[in-house]
């Protein structure tokens, strides 16, 4: 059995972090739960940015379970998806 691997080249796996950073930027908490990543926004984000950010995903690493909540403004993923999140959350605090 061949271990799951992201398909995406260099180019778009920049383009894709740079889409997790900038939803990282829109989240008002991020939260750790057992196994899982979950992001919460104040405020709408915009619908076209988590859209393709989900597509892109999906398409490339359909072994990550992903789902988003509009009305409740919340982003979950049953893995930690990208550090990005993570990392653009942080940067804000300092």
């Amino acid at each position: 059995m061949t271990a799951a691997a992201c398909s995406l080249n260099a180019d778009e796996l920049v383009a894709q972090l740079e889409r997790y950073r900038a939803i990282g930027r829109l989240a008002a908490a991020v939260e750790h739960e057992p196994g899982r990543l979950v992001v919460r926004f104040v405020d709408d984000p915009p619908s076209a940015l988590i859209e393709r950010t989900l597509e892109v995903e999906r398409g490339c690493c359909p072994f990550f379970e992903i789902e988003y909540e509009p009305a409740i403004q919340r982003l979950r993923s049953a893995r930690i998806i990208r550090t990005a999140i993570l990392a653009s959350t942080r940067s804000r605090t300092r």
